[in-house]
């Protein structure tokens, strides 16, 4: 069912349901031993990248290239959400991960702007109880399906791989 709105003139608004999967992952280290493990695993963004890409976009595509991790991806940003809760106080484990690669983004926003939206992935990590961690996530293929292209799905579903191999190798670095 799409809907859509016409506001004074000035703009229309539509509406569209999108079917999305949701993950769950769970496993039985401790928080801080699996974030340490899941932000060694993966790359980190420079932080001048997006200073590079306007004077220097080569050099900036070199250094993402070199500093993506085993899986082609790359923490662009963490936010201590745990830390926030600690305003309402009740501080816990909790990281939101924004996790991609912005040599595959643009694999899929040449094809269609739209799929910027869902990159870089949002990823929750955090601790239900002591000794566990549970990570959260929409399967990156399943938000893009809506736009009906198959050559950014394509893209995604690779994405979806190497995100669930990351978080596989986190869990078991993790228990070392």
């Amino acid at each position: 069912m799409t809907s859509s709105s016409n506001l004074s003139g000035t703009f229309k608004i539509s509406s569209s349901p999108v079917q999305i999967l949701h993950r769950s992952f769970e496993t039985d280290s401790g928080f801080e031993r699996f974030t340490e493990a899941l932000e060694k695993i993966l790359g980190h963004l420079p932080k001048d990248f997006e200073q590079d890409l306007g004077t220097r976009p080569q050099l900036a595509v070199q250094r993402v290239k070199s500093t993506a991790g085993d899986h082609d991806l790359m923490i662009v940003s963490v936010f201590d959400h745990g830390a926030v809760l600690n305003v309402k106080g009740a501080r816990t484990n909790a990281k939101l991960y924004l996790i991609g690669n912005p040599l595959t983004a643009t694999d899929m926003t040449k094809h269609d702007i739209r799929a910027a939206l869902y990159a870089p992935i949002r990823v929750l990590v955090y601790e239900p109880r002591a000794g566990q961690t549970s990570v959260e996530y929409d399967l990156p293929s399943s938000l893009v399906g809506q736009f009906g292209r198959d050559d950014v799905t394509q893209v995604e579903l690779t994405v979806d791989a190497e995100l669930e191999q990351a978080l596989a190798q986190a869990a078991e670095l993790s228990h070392q």
